[in-house]
């Protein structure tokens, strides 16, 4: 059985369980039963359908008792939006359907784990609200104002004790079945004419009823009780004052670091700033400079560094210093500079003929992510002197799959 309103039960059983409000399951497996075997029935519950169902059944009800009302016409769609509504009848239709009989077991397919936890809690969360609401010992001491406000008064074993209210109905509670229930009726001896009750009126009262050992348990134990809880409650705040000064502390600890983050932002900032207002000055004093003289120091700086200060100049006065370089460190600036505008700063196939090292390439026939036709061969033929061993079965991770396979041609390489 699932509660869960993304109804997607079928989808894990490889059939089709439409979502619905009444009980009936759909057959998913079933076996032999005369050799013993069993079924298995899937139900998808749509709680809002279920509201539905239910809200039509109180609707009448409600109608006919309070027929100048409007609650008939409510709509179910508009109770869904009391919170718990739908949980609380997904949990009623689990436990009719786990007490029905019909099934050996029943498994709950529940929402998300909030989703879960709130609907097996509403029964403990309702008792927490009624017993606040409405103490235990308040539900057990009876008084006549009480019992002229039912319609029904259940007794707890008092006997002629309990007040009696004429055109009340009394049902006896000892049999905890249910299935005893009395009229209480005063007899009729016991009516006596005002007149007697005038004379009596100046009798001397009786002395009140004494606690049975029993009540006096019972109360001690509700009074045991509700100093629990109410202890659970004074915890229960201290907890909550322990938490708000935490997340206060939070609160305050984050806006500390992102005042650092922002006056570290504003420092890198500046500082880059000042770097380039620095590689500007650079740039100026090389322009100015004669190109003869910029030519000389060009020729002793490193690549990388004569890139940067060399894209920066301005390319008139840039062609005008690399006529005056040596032609070796032109013709490089110039294959950096024509690489560089094309996007590739890493290199190409042409450095890998430059390679005069021993080398080993492995590659696996099966990578689907670098096929070994197109990159394995090619990389072992711009090589010179390269060996290529292709690694049978092996995919893109041959060094974990075929860890053996690699580590011995390794190896023997090395030998």
């Amino acid at each position: 059985m699932s509660t869960d309103q993304a109804h997607s039960t079928g989808d894990v059983l490889g059939v089709t369980v439409a979502p619905t409000g009444e009980r009936h399951p759909t057959r998913v497996l079933a076996d032999d039963a005369d050799a013993g075997g069993g079924f298995l029935d899937a139900l998808a519950l749509d709680t809002l359908a279920l509201l539905e169902v239910r809200w039509r059944e109180v609707a009448k009800v409600i109608s006919a008792r309070f027929p100048e009302s409007d609650l008939g016409d409510v709509a179910p769609e508009e109770l869904s939006a009391l919170p718990g509504v739908q949980e609380v009848l997904g949990l009623h239709e689990v436990g009719e359907l786990a007490g029905s009989g019909e099934w050996d077991h029943v498994v709950v397919d529940c929402a998300s784990t909030a989703d879960a936890l709130r609907m097996l809690t509403l029964p403990a969360t309702f008792g927490l609200y009624l017993e606040r609401a409405w103490p235990r010992h308040r539900r057990l001491s009876m008084t006549e104002d009480d019992a002229r406000w039912a319609d029904v008064v259940v007794t707890m074993g008092c006997g002629d004790e309990c007040p009696y209210i004429p055109g009340r109905r009394y049902v006896d509670a000892s049999d905890v079945t249910g299935s005893v229930e009395k009229e209480k009726e005063k007899p009729k001896e016991e009516a006596k004419p005002e007149v007697a009750k005038a004379e009596t009126t100046a009798a001397p009262t009786e002395a009140p009823a004494t606690v049975s050992a029993s009540e006096r348990a019972i109360l001690e134990r509700l009074q045991a009780r509700r100093q629990e809880l109410e202890a659970r409650a004074r915890e229960i705040d201290i907890r909550e004052s322990l938490l708000k000064a935490a997340e206060k502390r939070a609160e305050g600890r984050v806006e500390e670091m992102k005042a650092i983050e922002s006056r570290i932002t504003g420092a890198a900032a500046q500082k880059a700033d000042e770097d380039a207002a620095r590689f500007k000055g650079i740039i100026t004093m090389y322009e100015g400079m004669k190109p003869k003289d910029a030519a000389k120091v060009f020729d002793r700086l490193e690549m990388p560094v004569l890139f940067e200060i060399a894209s920066h100049i301005a390319p008139r006065k840039m062609a005008d210093i690399m006529g005056q370089m040596q032609p070796e460190v032109a013709e490089r600036l110039t294959v950096e500079m024509a690489r560089r505008a094309g996007g590739d700063k890493s290199g190409s196939d042409a450095d890998l003929p430059k390679i005069d090292i021993p080398v080993l390439v492995l590659h696996g026939t099966a990578d689907r992510i670098l096929p070994i036709e197109a990159c394995g061969p090619r990389t072992a033929e711009l090589i010179p002197g390269s060996e290529f061993v292709p690694i049978e079965g092996a995919g893109h991770g041959l060094c974990w799959t075929h860890a053996d396979m690699v580590n011995a041609e390794l190896l023997r390489f090395f030998k």
